[in-house]
């Protein structure tokens, strides 16, 4: 028997083993409802309200030179939560058009917010690379073998650990739908949300739904 049909076996099987865990990534990311990539141009967030009412504010950008250059220009194409007292507002805008959502804080019924990683990609590319290392065991190469492999664990590793990104979620509005910010660090400006600032933007929306909630119990 050939020495490198076990090898073959094995290859398809974990690539069989990636490709599923992939579809798996995939869906569990669908379920949040994530939004394209963002970077974050400013964050406010205080137990005190602005004079405007606004408690915390986080304005962001779609991820991308263009979208920087537009910004430059003067084009709104920007993406704005804001958090009042009896609402949270979620506005985004971009050159073809723009939407506005308000959420009554009372209507919310979990708040999510944490890291992320490149999961779904990382796999991808594990999976490409073991489809080119089969290809090229089968030729006989273990040269072009060992580069292929090489390559890929070096491109998944640099996915999975660089391309990170902050998650803040907000599920209500009555029919329990996921609102998610997709923050990742703008590598032009240099400015990146940090988990402590989900954090605090959290325990502000918390505290108001605890004040609606009292307000609601009779006296």
């Amino acid at each position: 028997m050939d020495l490198s049909d076990p090898l073959k076996i094995l290859i398809q099987a974990l690539a069989g083993l990636c490709a599923v865990a992939y579809i798996i990534a995939l869906r569990s990311t669908a379920s949040l409802h994530l939004t394209g990539k963002l970077v974050v141009q400013s964050l406010y967030a205080s137990g005190e309200p602005r004079a405007d009412g606004v408690y915390a504010e986080l304005v962001a950008r779609r991820s991308g030179l263009a979208s920087f250059l537009f910004t430059l220009l003067g084009v709104d194409a920007a993406v704005v939560l804001k958090v009042r007292y009896s609402k949270i507002e979620i506005s985004a805008a971009s050159l073809t058009g723009g939407f506005h959502l308000t959420i009554p804080i009372r209507s919310v019924s979990s708040i999510l917010w944490g890291s992320a990683s490149a999961v779904a990609s990382t796999l991808a590319c594990l999976f490409l690379t073991l489809v080119g290392l089969y290809v090229t065991v089968d030729f006989g190469s273990s040269t072009a073998a060992l580069a292929v492999l090489g390559t890929g664990l070096l491109v998944a590793t640099l996915l999975f650990f660089l391309n990170r990104w902050k998650v803040l979620s907000i599920i209500g509005g009555g029919a329990e739908t996921a609102h998610t910010l997709r923050l990742h660090r703008s590598v032009i400006e240099g400015k990146e949300v940090s988990e402590h600032d989900l954090r605090k933007v959290t325990n502000i929306l918390v505290a108001l739904i605890d004040q609606h909630d009292r307000e609601a119990r009779p006296a």
